[in-house]
């Protein structure tokens, strides 16, 4: 009886210990849970975003730097650049920008006189001046203010009846062919085909000949003058030195190629 007593005792015991095993078991695996419950409501997972701050793609990084302009960012610019010309040529008080020299430059023609130049552009858009023409020569003139269109005009005499050349013109007037100061000795040469220059360190230096070039039939009534950077002087002295004085070189001349010239002076005769 006693025996069989303590083999139910101890079977009741044995259960016991293996309940309390399951229960702490269960709640060892409830605390786990919990513990990674409570860590997934408390950190939200990782963006890619995040991962990409975190992380930075060599291919991103290097698409953030900076870049050269894609062609057709560039034609953007110019496109702009020409749409603001437009505009500023559309509120000035001309709307004739033709060139033909020997017989117009605008509106004016060599029986346009000064009176008839302040009704169209307006008289606060004028100054009398004397005007440099080389070589310590001065001659009566008008300078009129239209901004990146201005000019300057050369009369007879001081009656300021008779227009003779305009001269001194702002950046945004265009020549026959496309021609504008600024323009390249390269660019000018593929536009007028092989010519004739006087040579540097005088007056007249740069003049360029026009005759049988894509210009000649202007070559009476035009001159175009060209000139070096500042300091090639100084720098490419051999070359400068190679075209110096008052005779004519040929446009192939290699000892331009480094004097870096640009066209630094339209004159345009009306007769």
């Amino acid at each position: 009886m006693k025996r069989s007593l303590y083999t139910v005792f101890t079977t009741l015991q044995l259960v016991g210990l293996l309940m309390a095993g399951c229960v702490a078991s269960d709640v060892e695996t409830d605390s786990s849970s919990s513990d990674v419950s409570t860590q997934d409501s408390t950190s939200e997972p990782a963006t890619q975003g995040d991962r990409d701050a975190a992380s930075p793609d060599p291919e991103v990084a290097q698409s953030t730097q900076s870049e050269p302009l894609a062609e057709s960012e560039v034609q953007q610019l110019e496109s702009s650049e020409v749409q603001q010309l437009e505009s500023s040529a559309s509120s000035l008080p001309i709307d004739d920008f033709e060139i033909i020299p020997g017989e117009k430059f605008s509106f004016i023609t060599a029986s346009t006189n000064r009176r008839a130049l302040a009704e169209q552009v307006g008289e606060a858009q004028l100054v009398d001046e004397e005007v440099h023409i080389g070589e310590g020569f001065f001659e009566p003139g008008t300078a009129v203010d239209l901004g990146d269109y201005s000019f300057k005009v050369v009369w007879s005499d001081n009656s300021r009846t008779t227009p003779i050349e305009i001269r001194e013109l702002g950046p945004a007037w265009e020549l026959p062919n496309g021609i504008q100061l600024g323009m390249p000795f390269e660019d000018l040469k593929t536009t007028l085909g092989e010519f004739e220059i006087f040579g540097m360190g005088w007056d007249y230096a740069g003049t360029v000949m026009l005759d049988n070039t894509t210009l000649d039939s202007y070559r009476e009534d035009l001159i175009l003058r060209m000139e070096p950077a500042v300091g090639v002087a100084e720098t490419f002295s051999d070359d400068f030195q190679a075209v110096l004085g008052d005779e004519l070189f040929n446009s192939a001349n290699p000892h331009f190629s480094s004097l870096d010239l640009t066209l630094e002076e339209i004159i345009v005769y009306l007769e």
